[in-house]
């Protein structure tokens, strides 16, 4: 996978510029432009017939924003610099160059190089109108955010505008078998550091050693590793598909496990950063606010054909001109006869029987819903996008953690056992992303270009796979836990079937006024 070629030192960017990331940044590009109601508008913000006269894009990435609001903009006079670290405006899918000229932008677009957390911001004070940063999770590490915050707040004009774009990185939940057949079991929490954990960072936000030092003292966020689920007794029998799946699961849930506390402890990467986003805005700015919140989810089947039957009901239809009551029919025509609705009933569990009505329902067949749904469901606004859309959107933080491949594999590498020996291989780890990647569209119960989706096929005893958490490490860094929720914990049945949406998105802009007098100074919005 392509990196940037700076040391770990010099810009902490652990994402590779592979097609598959790249592509992600530009299907959320798209899905902001969908969730901005101003449509009109580059911002969240609308600024109506007086756009802003200078821009500044930090991570512009390949630029989509900055060509996007130059043109918006243009007849307006506005120019937009887009800042990165490398050229990526101009890069082919797989190449990645310190040295690689730009082609020629459009002549109110600029782009420059610089590592702007590291070093400062290239322009002079009061230079910009607004200053823009979305996505940015895996960029700013926590530490460095009072260096990059103070810098913007200097190029912004009095009176300017900071819009930070935060798209969460979390995983969505892994549905169990019990819960893909109706059924719903409670939920596990996800595991929290220490709960003065962000006060602490906030109060010692000036200094870095002190930061880097609360970081290290944190608990494990996982339990130990002894404590996996148990395993099906001998006598319990399971389909290969099912056996597959809890296999699958366990594994994409420990990966995730593995490389959220990778990021929070060793990279020092916020990856809550709604919990202290605002309090640092309000140091620098003398107005800060989360202006919108986005909550994103794949829909059940249920939910989608409720909602077209909706609107079915609401278009008018024809009262056909004659009923089957109104036509007379002939007494030589044959009739189905049908059961007495009284007698049906009876009738059924005379020919059918009791055991069949106490039978676990069958999983529901592979479905692909049409969109994503704004959460809570009872708003009932669908998003309609393509399947690869749909993928794209929906599987984006698992694209981000394929893309941390390379830090990932390193960080599982150095786990080692209480001999010192590693507990795992470069191959073994090459395995799990592999069956971690094969399992994205699975987790979801979506279609796939491969067999094994059916969960009713012939029984065997129990999966041969190999758990990816080995019994009797010591390692209190490499942990994880199941959340796939698989264990046969006296399920109940749905109350309603739209529960089963799985939020994968949650999106959080967030706006800030630097005084019209140019200070920094703390106040509530």
């Amino acid at each position: 996978m392509p990196h940037h070629p700076f040391s770990a030192e010099d810009a902490p960017y652990i994402q590779s510029y592979s097609p598959t990331a790249l592509d992600s940044d530009y299907h959320t590009f798209e899905l902001l432009r969908r969730l901005n109601t101003n449509s009109n508008s580059p911002t969240f913000h609308e600024y109506g017939r007086r756009p802003p006269t200078n821009v500044l894009d930090l991570g512009c990435g390949e630029g989509h924003w900055v060509l996007f609001a130059a043109r918006a903009w243009k007849s307006a006079g506005t120019h937009v610099t887009g800042l990165d670290l490398i050229d990526l405006y101009n890069n082919d899918h797989g190449r990645v160059s310190r040295d690689r000229e730009a082609e020629v932008p459009p002549r109110n677009v600029t782009f420059v190089r610089s590592n702007f957390l590291k070093y400062r911001l290239p322009f002079h004070n009061n230079s910009f109108d607004l200053v823009r940063m979305a996505n940015l999770a895996l960029v700013v590490p926590y530490w460095t955010w009072d260096f990059v915050l103070s810098e913007i707040t200097r190029v912004l004009c009095p009176g300017g505008r900071l819009e930070l774009v935060d798209d969460q990185l979390f995983f969505p939940r892994i549905p169990s078998i019990e819960e893909l057949r109706g059924y719903q079991i409670p939920s596990p929490i996800d595991p929290d550091l220490s709960p003065n954990l962000w006060q602490d960072l906030i109060n010692a936000r000036h200094d870095a050693q002190a930061v880097r030092k609360i970081w290290e003292t944190q608990p494990s966020s996982a339990p130990n590793t002894t404590n996996r689920p148990h395993s099906p007794g001998k006598g319990h029998k399971r389909s290969q598909s099912e056996a597959d799946y809890e296999a699958s699961a366990r594994v994409a849930g420990q990966l995730e496990d593995t490389f959220m506390c990778m990021l929070v402890r060793k990279y020092q990467y916020g990856t809550r950063t709604y919990e202290y986003i605002i309090l640092a805005l309000e140091h620098y700015f003398s107005q800060a606010k989360m202006a919108h919140e986005f909550r994103l989810g794949v829909p059940s089947r249920e939910f989608v054909e409720r909602s077209e039957a909706r609107e079915s009901a609401k278009r008018p239809t024809r009262r056909p001109r004659y009923s089957e009551g109104d036509i007379p029919i002939p007494t030589s025509s044959p009739r189905i006869r049908s059961f007495d609705s009284t007698a049906t009933s009876k009738a059924l569990r005379v020919l059918v029987g009791d055991a069949e009505s106490s039978r676990p329902p069958k999983p529901p067949q592979p479905y692909q819903p049409p969109g994503l749904i704004l959460l809570p469901t009872s708003l009932n606004k669908l998003l309609p996008f393509s399947p690869a859309e749909l993928e794209m959107h929906a599987c984006k933080n698992m694209h981000t953690l394929l893309s941390c491949k390379n830090a990932l594999t390193k960080h599982i590498k150095e786990q080692t056992d209480k001999d010192g020996e590693p507990l795992f291989s470069e191959d073994e780890v090459n395995d799990y992303l592999f069956d971690y990647d094969q399992f994205r569209r699975k987790r979801f119960n979506w279609p796939m270009d491969y067999p094994g989706l059916r969960m009713d096929e012939d029984p065997v005893e129990s999966s041969p796979r190999t758990p990816l958490l080995r019994l009797g490490s010591t390692s209190s860094s490499f942990q994880g836990r199941d959340r796939s929720s698989s264990n046969p914990l006296s399920p109940r049945k749905l109350k309603t079937k739209t529960e089963r949406a799985i939020e994968v998105r949650v999106v959080r802009v967030y706006h800030a006024i630097k005084a019209a007098d140019g200070s920094s100074t703390m106040s509530l919005v």
